[in-house]
């Protein structure tokens, strides 16, 4: 899990949280459940804001 920055800054968890809770209910529900999906398959992988999405490395 990535550690905060600076005391003023979110995490890439709490961005991409961020992210998907300004999205439409009805998008936001999907996004999450793909993200879940993604993150379930492998330990290892982790997500983050890149573009202006949810981006996974």
């Amino acid at each position: 899990m990535a550690a905060k920055r600076a005391s003023n800054q979110l995490t890439d968890k709490e961005q991409v949280a961020a992210h998907i809770q300004q999205l439409e209910p009805e998008i936001g529900i999907i996004v999450t459940k793909v993200s879940e999906i993604i993150l379930d398959t492998d330990g290892m992988i982790a997500e983050r804001i890149k573009w202006n999405n949810p981006s996974f490395y």
